[in-house]
């Protein structure tokens, strides 16, 4: 026996309040109304029947307060609904998958434009209306994502028309294996299991059921809501800084068809200006307009080179041009790639005399350079012996640089320590003050370089010849990138509010000097402490989960997407986030309420993200799934 009424815990309170009001009433005494009579015998007449009858009316009353418990249990075992097992299982346990995959957004011309997503919902509506009295429904999604979206199996029809109004395609591919195992999983013990899965059947030509996927016990059937037809899509968009100009730019965007016909197209790259007056909240720029002819399945790689920007969001469209032929899906057509902003990088650079250190900073155009001697009056305020940076807090630097190539034991070292938040290059390290812990060595031979580390990147350090070095002994903040056969030799470190690279021997002291490595690493350690790079600039992915960097010490966000809906409170771990990004557009963060800003966080930063699946662009659908 089941309850399907109210809990039980809910009906003891209910039953005991309702008897002691009942108890209440039935100990309440009547008042009876006095009177005055003048007659005596009359009294002894009312004694005499009030004795007779005493017996009788207490029999009344407690049969009347029986009578009134029990149609108060009555109503309780009502209000809980206890049902035999058998009677609960009478009718079918149906589960209904839906697609919601990018391709599902696709629409159909022989129905008048309807999505075929449209034409699910139709469907759905048409299982809703077939439910029997004892039937019970359950809807799931599958994209990206598989989700439940009634929670359980219901025969509320009210909660089912509910969830199916609030659904709508994401720019995801979709888990189709996933999901159905899912769906198989949700309906194991279940009696008289039925399964629906209602989608366009886009799932690429080498789609294939693995077997005994669907019990043989579970009812499975497969409706397919679409038709072949054509498609246009962006399958690649990204951009890259050229090395030796930051502000200018090349861009890359791949266009592919998927008509079985030649189709004419055009390429329209734009910069987004910020508009709030504008539909999408940015007025589209054109930069430049370019028509592709496209043969059947073919694709086409278009290059955009020295482009300087007038913003930092960028937009592509793909628009079919070809008369008589429909583009199904619309969204493929757009891609969006966000370029982090740059200006030209401040530089200190506090040495006693390095031209070799000097040209390589000077020579490039990027960098504003400035150069103070060890002995400078604004390094020592007050006459403190030391250097000490209090006099800079002002001068608005993104980069210190402390060189020690002409050290010898007679010099004071060029290490204070970093009092400031800010980015700190120290080249040979040395002195009480210096951040980090070293030790003399003899002749270093490099061993291993760090990949992986942007410090690294387009670095070439084989057979460099080092008179004498120093092993730096790396903290578990440290990031080894360069490791010598005595140890670390140079090492990255990031914590809240200041970077830090370490260099463990002199500049001079090395053939390095004479190498493209130096103004190589140079610019590697100027972007890594700027979070700027050389390579490719791409937008996120929908349907993926995104690692997304965060200000160091930032330990929540909320994330805004595209369409106003804020996702508030998501932890970060080791100055990132991780994020499922379901729609493309831009994404903004902000740092959450009520937690610690570390210093120099924005107000508020920017993510792009667009839709790249060669799979769901291809919309035309299996004929069933095997």
């Amino acid at each position: 026996m089941n309850l399907n009424g109210i809990l039980l815990s809910e009906a003891l309170p209910l039953a005991g309040a309702l008897a002691g009001a009942l108890a209440i009433l039935y100990l309440l005494k009547l008042r009876r109304r006095r009177i005055t009579v003048p007659f005596t015998p009359l009294w002894a007449r009312v004694l005499v029947d009030k004795n007779a009858s005493n017996w009788i009316q207490r029999l009344k009353r407690l049969l009347s307060l029986l009578l009134w418990i029990g149609i108060m249990l009555l109503l309780i075992i009502a209000l809980l609904d206890p049902r035999p097992e058998k009677e609960l299982e009478r009718g079918r346990n149906i589960l209904v998958l839906i697609d919601t995959s990018a391709s599902m957004d696709a629409k159909e011309p022989s129905e008048k434009g309807m999505s075929r997503f449209g034409l699910a919902k139709r469907k759905v509506d048409e299982l809703i209306d077939t439910l029997g009295p004892h039937d019970k429904m359950m809807l799931m999604a599958v994209d990206g994502q598989i989700r439940s979206l009634t929670g359980d199996f219901t025969d509320n029809v009210a909660v089912l028309n509910d969830a199916l109004q609030q659904l709508r395609p994401s720019a995801t591919e979709a888990r189709i294996i996933d999901g159905l195992r899912t769906a198989v999983d949700t309906l194991s013990e279940r009696r008289d299991p039925t399964l629906y899965f209602i989608s366009d059947g886009a799932f690429g030509q080498d789609f294939a059921l693995p077997e005994k996927l669907i019990r043989p016990d579970i009812h499975f059937e497969h409706f397919k809501v679409g038709e072949e037809t054509g498609n246009i899509a962006i399958t690649g968009f990204n951009i890259r800084r050229y090395l030796s100009n930051k502000l200018d730019y090349e861009v890359y965007i791949q266009a592919r068809s998927f008509f079985s016909q030649p189709v004419f197209a055009e390429l329209t790259l734009y910069n987004l200006l910020p508009d709030e007056k504008a539909p999408k909240g940015f007025f589209f720029k054109v930069i430049e307009k370019r028509s592709l002819d496209l043969g059947p399945g073919a694709s086409e790689l278009r290059f955009y080179k020295n482009l300087a920007l007038a913003s930092e969001h960028l937009a592509v469209t793909l628009e079919l041009k070809s008369e008589g032929i429909v583009d199904a899906l619309d969204m493929d057509n757009e891609a969006y790639v966000l370029v982090p902003r740059f200006q030209q990088s401040r530089i200190l650079l506090v040495s006693p005399g390095n031209l070799f250190l000097e040209a390589a900073l000077l020579l490039n155009e990027n960098f504003i350079v400035e150069t103070l001697s060890p002995d400078d009056p604004i390094l020592h305020p007050n006459g403190s012996a030391e250097i000490r940076l209090t006099g800079l807090r002002d001068k608005g630097y993104d980069v210190f640089i402390f060189d020690n190539s002409f050290f010898d034991d007679e010099s004071l070292p060029v290490t204070p320590e970093p009092e400031l938040p800010g980015n700190y290059l120290y080249i040979n390290p040395k002195g009480e003050k210096s951040p980090f812990n070293v030790k003399a060595i003899s002749e270093p031979l490099i061993e291993r370089i760090d990949r992986k580390h942007p410090l690294a990147r387009w670095l070439v350090l084989k057979d460099l010849n080092i008179i004498r070095g120093s092993r730096i002994n790396a903290t578990r903040e440290d990031r080894v990138v360069v490791r010598s056969v005595d140890g670390p030799l140079i090492v990255a470190r990031r914590s809240p509010g200041q970077n830090l690279i370490g260099v463990g021997f002199s500049l001079v002291e090395s053939d390095i000097v004479f190498r493209v490595a130096l103004p190589v690493f140079l610019i590697n350690a100027v972007d890594w402490f700027m979070d700027e790079s050389n390579s490719l600039i791409q937008a996120f992915r929908s349907g993926k989960n995104w690692h997304i960097n965060v200000p160091a010490g930032l330990t929540a966000v909320d994330v805004e997407n595209p369409f106003g809906e804020v996702d508030s409170n998501v932890p970060t771990h080791e100055s990132q986030v991780v994020y499922y990004g379901a729609h493309t557009g831009f994404y903004k963060l902000r740092p959450a309420e009520n937690v610690l800003r570390p210093p120099g966080t924005p107000d508020f930063w920017e993510i792009a993200a667009h839709f790249s699946s060669v799979r769901e662009s291809n919309i035309t659908p299996m004929e069933e799934p095997q």
